[in-house]
Formats: structure tokens, sequence, C-alpha cells
């Protein structure tokens, strides 16, 4: 059985889940660098 890519309907793969987590990570340390934004313990303020 092999994938095709679809453009109609794209496929979320393991590695663009990963990717994603990766970018998300990237940004949140990023935001955690300002002096709001971040609370101890992971916790996100507006």
């Amino acid at each position: 059985m092999t994938q095709q890519p679809d453009d109609s309907r794209p496929v979320r793969t393991v590695a663009d889940i990963i990717a994603e987590l990766v970018d998300w990570k990237a940004r949140q340390e990023i935001e955690g660098h300002k002096p709001y934004g971040r609370l101890p313990g992971g916790r996100w303020t507006r």
C-alpha cells in the first residue's frame, strides 16, 4: 500500500507533527525570554 500525496486533503504525518511540536517549543522558548507571559510551572498568561 503506497501513500500518495493528496493536495486536496493533507495528511498529518509523524514528521509533520514533530516539526510542528519543535516549532511550537521554539516559539515558547522565545516567548519565555520576555518578562511577562510565562509563570513558574509553564503556565501562560495573556
